[in-house]
């Protein structure tokens, strides 16, 4: 017998790639892009007391700092089996703490906070947070039933119908005055404006965002944000009713909390109340994945959301 021993031919599996969630992947990083492009050169070629341009200037700050910054970072936390209503809320929650995190190292550095600082900050961010999305390999997202997007799609109707109307029902009240007055002081550069405030300074974040990208506020543009996150605060609980007792539970927790009045109140205001609800709500359910599937990276998001919650 010649030479080394012949072995039979042994089958190598073909590598393939799953092109769904690299198409997520792309998607993502393309819209990351029209968001980095777009909104410096909508915020510094407009007027800033026009008030035709005053609602895209809204969106477009509450786009490169908010919601972009969440969606990015969901798709870095990779977290496995997620379905899009929970990548959703979990976006809308951790953007908010990137928010407040912009706002809290734009007001650390020494001066006035001005609106190129602010973008800058936030913009920097997003593309730092863009290029570790390139980086890393995408998860794709688990398939939701058609039933529950109708049930969520209806309190997301219920609660945004309670919440988002009339805004502007009232001039704003003595506890909204001081945080737009806190907000004002520290675009000025005083130091201790955030210190000097009696509450969390998370409520004062969206209000300074506000403030400095439109140099005015308006009961209407102030208290959207709040509103919104309310919203998402109705769907976390629905969310996680959901995975503690099953479909029905999850959509009627969803309908009282939608409906409830002291929430519903606290949801139109300039407040830390409705930041708070959805970020606690969205801790119970990571830390309820987490003893369900022992993953750490649940963990820890739980622990930075609830770390959060508490300078609110």
């Amino acid at each position: 017998m010649n030479g080394s021993p012949t072995h039979p031919r042994m089958e190598q599996p073909i590598m393939t790639l799953d092109a769904r969630p690299r198409g997520q992947q792309w998607l993502l990083l393309a819209l990351a892009g029209f968001v980095l492009s777009a909104v410096p050169m909508l915020l510094y070629t407009t007027r800033v007391l026009d008030a035709g341009v005053m609602w895209p200037r809204w969106v477009a700050m509450l786009a490169l700092a908010w919601w972009l910054p969440g969606l990015l970072l969901v798709a870095l936390w990779r977290l496995p089996d997620l379905d899009a209503p929970t990548g959703g809320v979990l976006a809308l929650g951790l953007g908010w703490c990137w928010l407040v995190l912009g706002v809290l190292i734009a007001h650390w550095w020494p001066g006035p906070i001005s609106l190129t600082a602010l973008i800058a900050v936030y913009w920097v961010g997003a593309l730092a947070l863009s290029g570790l999305v390139l980086k890393r390999p995408a998860r794709p997202w688990t398939p939701t039933p058609r039933t529950r997007w109708l049930w969520l799609a209806a309190l997301v109707i219920l609660a945004g119908v309670l919440r988002l109307p009339g805004l502007g029902y009232h001039e704003f009240h003595y506890d909204e005055v001081l945080v737009l007055t806190r907000a004002r002081e520290a675009i000025r550069g005083e130091d201790d404006a955030f210190a000097r405030h009696t509450k969390g300074p998370g409520e004062l974040a969206a209000a300074t965002v506000i403030l400095r990208t439109l140099e005015t506020a308006d009961e209407r543009t102030t208290r959207l944000p709040f509103g919104l996150l309310s919203v998402g605060a109705v769907v976390t609980v629905a969310l996680l009713g959901l995975r503690l007792f099953g479909e029905r539970t999850g959509f009627w927790s969803g309908v009282l909390l939608g409906a409830n009045g002291f929430a519903l109140g606290l949801s139109r205001i300039v407040q830390y109340q409705a930041a708070i609800l959805l970020l606690m709500a969205l801790v119970v359910l990571a830390a309820w994945e987490f003893a369900r599937r022992g993953q750490l990276r649940w963990l820890a998001l739980a622990l930075i959301l609830s770390g959060f919650g508490t300078v609110m």
